[in-house]
């Protein structure tokens, strides 16, 4: 109400949250409203969606795929060899009904606005909440005056008539690669090889149930979609209105990379411990990328999906790159290897590498590498359109309005624990939109590692490595909450209106989207040790057995502060960075048969850094893989298993799991047959 004149403040007034009195009191009560239920937030009560319920976990795939692999002999010193791979998926995906983003609006004076005191019920005879607001003009905690509706009202709506967003995505993968390899008496005896690929992947996604906003508001507007039933109860009638709003989107999505690539191999000296041989090549990629679409989603004009126009964009890298290993003793390697790389769009770089790796007694090896590494953005990741997501932040301008934010920065001075659910001082899920960066600079790394590999006995192997690692510039999403931080700064300096900043909010004040592109965020830094212990040994007529455990565990993984994007902070342990992760296989094989049972570890976590809440809690997780296969005469194999047999749930804290660590299908049988030509 920033324009009202019963608003002498000239700030938003709000008259709190409501829902359609008809959405159901319990869940799947009325057909009307599927998957619906009213639920409390903290400016009021909302008609609740389960999306969950109709979105899909994974996508439905089917895969062909065809593979060939052909060398020839020119003379006995040179081989023509060519390589052929084509692949075709397709996918089927399904997300819930459009969330319309940003949320429509009635004005005050719509003839079916639910605000208005002259209509106090709907068309089925059931009241309307939200038609007056208290109002505390002089900040004091006590209301003034109490104002009475219509007012303009923004408001929560998915286009169930509409039908699910379903994705039909097809993918094609075209990939050709052929070349020349021999040896020479050159330099005194070198091999050679060099090669020209050419790759082509197609990605063509079209997918009904997609919202035309402009015509949906039409439809609002000219009350044909009487979205309250304020005068029309027809549901009916409202689904006529709202299905003509609703459109099929299509995005056509290529890649292609051509290359050129050769390399030289020989012993550049014989030195007192050996030869000192030396690899050297070169590579020449050129890469186009560009992403088409549908008229109207070039038009901005359908929500619940991205609003971009056609893109494309294209790079040229030429590269050079060198290795050698030194035996500087006997028992004493040094290998060094350096790449040079130019990039027409981010220049030139050169990235070194050295590892030394000693023998001290026959069965222990030492060893230790240094390397630096770079990596330039993706096409994708410079050129990719505009496309829904979420952020997860505080709303720091509403929390900075309620008694709890005592200084007015946006954090609440009681503790979080102390506050009601969906309070604003907490943190909270919004739409988000995101998108490619041309601004992006490179990410650039640092490594090191040193450890051992032991073999006390012949069937035993033990390796130990302690890895540290160091990125620069990581590319990833700009933080949800320093957009928010941003538009409370702005706010509070003068500026008002729907759009502040990085913050775009609806007429009723609640935050409808926040901009947050890729962005190079502060370094990331992670250290750990891998081991793994591997034992085999013959059981005679009882056939050869052998088994494998691998351990990492997290010393340090920090990353870029959900909160501050200046700041870093360490997260392993929390939900998301297990501190542990093992793996024990056990295998048997005796003649054609084999078998092989395989554990899954992934321990405990506490604290979840994205939201901030140090309660979140998600337990170890064990899982048991199994399968026995048979060697048919035919060359071919005959695999019979299934993933977690125990059929083990997912860890999880009430209703929250993480599907990017666990998943929730249980024991999965499977057969797989496999065929040599």
């Amino acid at each position: 109400m920033p324009d009202d004149p019963r608003n002498p403040t000239g700030q938003f007034i709000s008259v709190g949250g409501f829902p359609d009195p008809r959405c159901p009191q319990e869940l799947n009560t009325d057909d009307r409203f599927p998957d619906s239920v009213r639920g409390t937030r903290f400016w009021g009560t909302v008609c609740q969606y389960n999306y969950a319920r109709t979105a899909a976990m994974t996508a439905d795939n089917d895969t062909k795929s065809f593979f060939v692999n052909s060398n020839y002999d020119v003379t006995d010193n040179t081989r023509v060899f060519a390589r052929g791979l084509f692949s075709h998926n397709e996918s089927f995906g399904r997300y819930a009904a459009t969330p319309v983003t940003p949320p429509p609006f009635i004005l005050a004076g719509d003839p079916n606005n639910p605000t208005n005191p002259a209509n106090p019920t709907n068309a089925e005879g059931d009241p309307f909440g939200g038609q007056s607001v208290d109002v505390d003009a002089d900040g004091d905690g006590a209301a003034d005056t109490t104002i009475a509706g219509p007012f303009d009202l923004s408001y929560f709506y998915r286009n169930l008539p509409g039908g699910f967003r379903d994705g039909n995505v097809e993918d094609v993968l075209v990939d050709y690669l052929a070349g020349v390899e021999g040896t020479t008496d050159w330099l005194g005896g070198m091999d050679w090889d060099i090669g020209v690929q050419w790759s082509q992947q197609t990605s063509d996604d079209t997918s009904p149930g997609y919202l035309l906003y402009s015509t949906l508001q039409q439809q609002v507007a000219s009350g044909a979609l009487d979205i309250f039933a304020v005068n029309n109860g027809s549901t009916a009638d409202a689904a006529t209105a709202a299905e003509a709003a609703t459109t099929t989107i299509s995005r056509i999505s290529r890649t292609r990379i051509t290359g050129v690539d050769g390399q030289v191999n020989f012993d550049l000296a014989q030195l007192p411990n050996g030869a000192m041989p030396v690899a050297l090549g070169f590579e020449y990629r050129d890469e186009d990328f560009e992403q088409d679409y549908d008229q109207q989603t070039n038009a901005g004009n359908v929500t619940g999906s991205s609003q971009s126009s056609d893109i494309s964009g294209a790079r040229v890298v030429k590269s050079l790159f060198a290795e050698t290993v030194i035996p500087v003793f006997g028992s004493l390697e040094l290998n060094l290897a350096g790449r040079y790389d130019d990039y027409n769009d981010f220049g030139t770089t050169l990235n070194p590498k050295a590892s030394l790796a000693f023998r001290p007694i026959d069965s222990l090896l030492l060893r230790a590498s240094y390397g630096t590494g770079f990596e330039a953005p993706s096409l994708s990741d410079l050129y990719s359109s505009l496309d829904q997501a979420f952020g997860t932040a505080i709303d720091s301008w509403q929390c900075s309005m309620t008694p709890e934010d005592t200084d007015g920065d946006g954090r609440s001075n009681v503790p979080q624990d102390q506050l009601p659910e969906f309070h604003p001082c907490l943190s909270d899920s919004f739409f988000a939109t995101t998108s490619g960066n041309r601004d992006l600079d490179p990410e650039e790394s640092t490594s090191w590692s040193a450890g051992f590999i032991w073999n006390p006995l012949q069937e035993l192997a033990i390796n130990l490595d302690y890895y540290n690692i160091e990125i620069d510039n990581s590319i990833d999403v700009a933080i949800a909450q320093e957009a928010f931080d941003e538009e409370l700064s702005l706010r509070q300096a003068g500026a008002t209106g729907t759009v502040v900043g990085d913050v775009t909010r609806g007429l009723s004040g609640f935050p409808t989207d926040v901009f947050v592109p890729l962005v190079n965020r502060v370094k990331i830094e992670t250290s750990g040790i891998d081991t793994e212990i591997a034992y085999s040994f013959s059981a005679g007529r009882f056939g050869d057995l052998s088994t494998k455990f691998q351990w990492t565990h997290v010393i340090e993984f920090k990353q870029p502060s959900t909160f501050d994007q200046t700041s870093a902070e360490s997260v392993e342990g929390q939900v998301g960075f297990p501190e542990d992760r093992a793996w024990l296989s056990l295998n048997w094989s005796l003649g054609d048969y084999s078998a092989t049972i395989v554990g899954n570890y992934i321990a405990d976590q506490k604290g979840d850094p994205f939201s901030g809440d140090p309660e979140l809690h998600l337990s170890s997780w064990t899982t048991w893989d199994a399968q026995l296969s048979y060697s048919l005469p035919w060359n071919s194999q005959l695999t019979v298993g299934a993933r977690n047999v125990f059929d083990r749930d997912p860890p999880h804290d009430d209703d929250f799991f993480d599907s990017n660590q666990h998943d929730v299908f249980g024991r999965v049988p499977y057969v797989r047959w496999e065929q040599d030509l």
